[in-house]
């Protein structure tokens, strides 16, 4: 078997992007567009040559392989940033604002991209090495922006003890609507408002965005019985969004770990130690929680919404926590709930309905179908059976299984190859069909194949797939 992936661990990530389809298309119209570059139209297979570059020569340049096909001169465009060569100490000390938004704006990037909805040809991976980075003011964000830390050694950022901003790090581009916001997201890092006075309102990361971002592996460190929010979803148009799913992040301290406005999300794996409230829900239409642990807060899930559909909460931990769920008038499943310590599992509208945990249990109250052949009706709490889960699918504690997303951590510099090495361009003109079946085939089973940031025009996938299920 071959991965095809995007390189995490030891140089940050890049997306690629497969094209060659038959499909009308017009892009945005913005200033500096390459509008020789059209991917979507048919093209006829060629030969390409290859090379046979080992993979330990190029993996330090694997990630500054990225190009931006879209943009006139794209071939130069800096894709790949390291907060370090803007400037940036990461010591404790000095104080490094201007040199991170230095390395997000490299390349003249501005809010919303150079075209209208949002389209961006300006892209930028901004790579953390390991340490500590002070900032006095706030970090600003604009789409296609992806901003990782050190895999091994999360970097943290902290803001300064005469931080005076809203927000340490503006997640939503200013420029677009926060169901417009695509293509941006953070992982691998450390965010630090501990040295921010306790009483000061202070958002850690204000996340309202949607498709296409990505929110894992934050570390929050907050000032315990504080006012600090970790994630906020507060910005523009009344705040909200349209995303689709957060994992592994970690709230220490604070007032609330997340305060969610937004229309849907899947949660995996977030976990609140000493925080007063992990998650308050704000708005929502479906929201799904699975592997969450609340220790030593007051409320785990707090119900404050405006708008409201659906939760589920599933295969979750309560320890030494006053009230796992404080509920309103809404629909919510609770299933397999370890509860240990505190007063109650479920409070809605102030009354206690549960005071036990729900492992090997499933509870629903709300809007619910009895049978396959009833109606719906509303059900002021009601135990169902528990679902029946497939050995397949499950832990040897029952839980459903869950896995991180990858960091490639365990593995040194040779185990990936750059597609770029066996001659695919990645320019959107070029037909890398050959290139990319040649890297796939000849590192099948054996190496980690990596797409550098591209448009990568392919005519014949069929030895491909092939390779990939060998």
């Amino acid at each position: 078997m071959v991965v095809i992936t995007t390189l995490l661990s030891l140089l940050a990530y890049t997306p690629a992007v497969l094209a060659g389809w038959p499909v009308a298309k017009t892009g945005s119209n913005f200033a500096n567009r390459n509008s020789s570059v059209k991917p979507w139209d048919v093209i006829v297979s060629t030969t390409v040559a290859t090379t046979n570059a080992p993979a330990t020569a190029q993996l330090a340049k694997g990630a500054c392989q990225g190009t931006s096909p879209l943009l006139n001169d794209g071939a130069n465009y800096k894709i790949w940033r390291n907060v370090k060569h803007y400037g940036a100490v990461g010591d404790g000390v000095h104080d490094d604002t201007a040199a991170i938004q230095a390395a997000i704006n490299d390349g003249g990037r501005v809010p919303g991209g150079l075209g209208a909805g949002g389209f961006t040809g300006q892209p930028a991976l901004v790579y953390i090495p390991a340490g500590t980075y002070l900032v006095s003011g706030q970090i600003q964000f604009f789409i296609g922006t992806q901003v990782i830390g050190d895999a091994i050694s999360y970097p943290t950022i902290k803001a300064v003890a005469g931080f005076r901003q809203a927000n340490i790090i503006q997640g939503q581009d200013p420029a677009q609507g926060s169901t417009t916001n695509f293509f941006i997201g953070i992982r691998n890092v450390n965010i630090d408002s501990t040295a921010v006075a306790a009483t000061q309102g202070i958002v850690l990361l204000e996340w309202a965005v949607s498709q296409g971002t990505n929110l894992i592996n934050v570390n929050f460190h907050m000032a315990s019985n504080s006012s600090h929010i970790g994630v906020g979803m507060a910005t523009g148009n009344g705040g909200g969004g349209s995303g689709t799913h957060m994992a592994d992040l970690a709230f220490y301290g604070g007032g609330y770990g997340i305060q969610f406005n937004n229309q849907q999300y899947a949660m995996k794996g977030i976990s609140c130690f000493g925080t007063t409230v992990c998650v308050q829900l704000q708005h929502y239409f479906a929201l799904t929680m699975q592997a969450m642990h609340f220790e030593n807060c007051n409320i785990g899930v707090q119900y404050a919404a405006d708008h409201s559909g659906g939760l589920s909460i599933i295969d979750s931990t309560a320890v030494n926590t006053n009230t796992a769920v404080n509920y309103g008038n809404a629909t919510l499943l609770l299933e397999n709930i370890n509860v240990q310590g505190g007063n109650a599992t479920l409070v809605i509208g102030g009354n206690t309905v549960l005071n036990r945990g729900l492992v090997g249990k499933t509870f629903v109250w709300g809007h619910v179908y009895d049978s396959p052949t009833s109606g719906l009706s509303v059900d002021d709490g009601v135990f169902l059976p528990y679902t029946q889960r497939s050995p397949a699918l499950i832990t040897s504690g029952g839980n459903y299984y869950i896995k991180p997303q990858p960091q490639y951590t365990q593995y040194g510099a040779g185990a990936f190859v750059s597609v770029k090495d066996q001659g695919a361009k990645g320019d959107g003109v070029s037909d890398d069909t050959a290139a990319i079946n040649t890297a796939l085939a000849a590192n099948a089973g054996c190496k980690i194949t990596y797409f550098p940031h591209g448009l990568y025009v392919v005519t014949d996938f069929s030895m491909s797939l092939q390779a990939v299920a060998s």
